[in-house]
């Protein structure tokens, strides 16, 4: 979203389909400039497969990395989130 209005509305309308989802919504959203330059932001809520990810300890025992698999490019890209399995993930583990 990219005004609070338009967010509002998002919620608005939340609210009379899914009672008490907007709540939801609000704890997971967070604010991310959308260019290089840090002169955009949006609100952000991601509502995909990306809320099923856990925060893996210290240890580095991560089971699912950001960013492309076998690729020159290391680390994220917020603006293009796409995980891939560092390991073999076992049934019902959690996804970290």
């Amino acid at each position: 979203f990219i005004d609070g209005l338009t967010y509002r509305k998002f919620l608005f309308a939340l609210e009379e389909l899914f009672p008490t989802f907007s709540c939801d919504i609000i704890i997971w959203n967070w604010i991310q400039d959308l260019d290089d330059e840090g002169l955009k932001f949006g609100i952000v809520v991601d509502l995909n497969d990306n809320n099923l990810l856990n925060r893996a300890d210290e240890k580095g025992d991560a089971n699912v990395r950001c960013g492309k698999h076998n690729t020159e490019e290391d680390g994220c890209d917020m603006k293009d989130l796409t995980f891939y399995a560092s390991r073999n993930i076992r049934r019902a583990e959690e996804l970290l």
